[in-house]
């Protein structure tokens, strides 16, 4: 007598690490390559089957991430820490999976996120450095970077956001909380770290352009007050490059 064993559908979650460089994104768009459609051709490759992938977030073309997450539904029978082992040969140089696991029917990669770093890199130089401007955002003139440190206390907190988000954004609200922004120097590197519940379309790219134009002494406090409590893009700094953004870490609890 045969036995058939039926194989479940279970959800997974998984986190990616990628260099957004050669990508229009994450998110599928059509008549571009994207993160996401990368990585769902590739499941569906190694699983037999066509699996959608739901992330924590959308990232812009040319954002990078360290530690981004996503969930999907599939009826497999690897177990789930092997998922990257499984996955990661099939997949690009620049994209692959560094762990997996099992989680709940109803859990959901982004509706249940608490918190998201991201990191933004600069380094200061006279020269362009080519192996470091592949990830960093290069300026020739040294910053304050202790003015910029204090001009960022003003951000943290819930507040409306407004001013700080590219037009063409979809959001129905602008208020959104920043738990801490982190700004480190080390010779000529800085990193700008930025920890929030959730983000606005290239809100944390135009919080780093503004902190750029303190850190050269041309907004000062007040204007980045202004800029806050008017809700007026045209107040607030300018847009920094995408390639020296990384996602950071993706916070569940």
């Amino acid at each position: 007598m045969k036995l058939c064993y039926h194989i479940s559908m279970k959800r997974y979650l998984a986190v990616v690490q990628y260099l957004g460089k050669n990508y229009a994104g994450f998110q599928v768009q059509e008549n571009f390559l994207t993160i996401q459609q990368v990585i769902e051709e590739t499941l569906e490759k190694v699983f037999k089957q066509k699996t959608e992938i739901f992330a924590s977030g959308r990232t812009d073309a040319g954002v990078n991430a360290i530690a981004q997450t996503f969930h999907f539904d599939a009826e497999i029978t690897i177990p789930a820490q092997n998922i990257p082992l499984a996955v990661n040969p099939f997949l690009p140089d620049d994209i692959k999976l560094l762990s997996c696991k099992e989680v709940a029917s109803d859990f959901h990669a982004r509706f249940d996120v608490k918190k998201k770093t991201y990191e933004y890199n600069i380094y200061v130089s006279p020269v362009e450095l080519p192996i470091i401007n592949q990830t960093s955002y290069w300026l020739k003139k040294p910053l304050d970077v202790k003015q910029m440190k204090i001009c960022a206390r003003v951000l943290i907190g819930t507040h409306n956001f407004k001013a700080f988000m590219s037009a063409g954004s979809q959001a129905k609200t602008f208020e959104r909380t920043i738990f801490s922004i982190n700004i480190t120097q080390n010779k000529e590197q800085i990193k700008i770290e930025v920890c929030g519940s959730g983000f606005l379309y290239n809100m944390v790219r135009i919080i780093v352009g503004t902190l750029i134009e303190v850190g050269y002494g041309r907004k000062t406090l007040d204007d980045v007050k202004n800029a806050l409590n008017a809700q007026d893009r045209s107040l607030s700094g300018y847009l920094v490059p995408p390639n020296g953004l990384f996602l950071k870490e993706v916070r569940y609890y």
